[in-house]
């Protein structure tokens, strides 16, 4: 399960989370992804980035994202 990020292109809210090429998200705030539309529905909300923690596979290693506030 998961969704797995095709590409990332530069100065994106998903380039400020920390998302990469290749990069398999698994949760966001503690909830199985099971979609793409969970993703960019997260990353697309920047006024919920605060406490926004995402749980991804990258080159075969867990690692946990957590989006900082952003500045408006």
């Amino acid at each position: 399960r998961g969704f797995a990020v095709t590409k990332v292109l530069p100065r994106t809210a998903a380039a400020r989370i920390g998302l990469k090429t290749h990069d398999v998200v698994l949760s966001i705030r503690g909830r199985p992804v099971l979609g793409a539309d969970q993703v960019l529905k997260a990353v697309g909300e920047k006024e919920t980035w605060n406490g926004l923690d995402m749980r991804i596979l990258r080159a075969g290693k867990l690692v946990t994202l957590r989006a900082l506030p952003v500045d408006r």
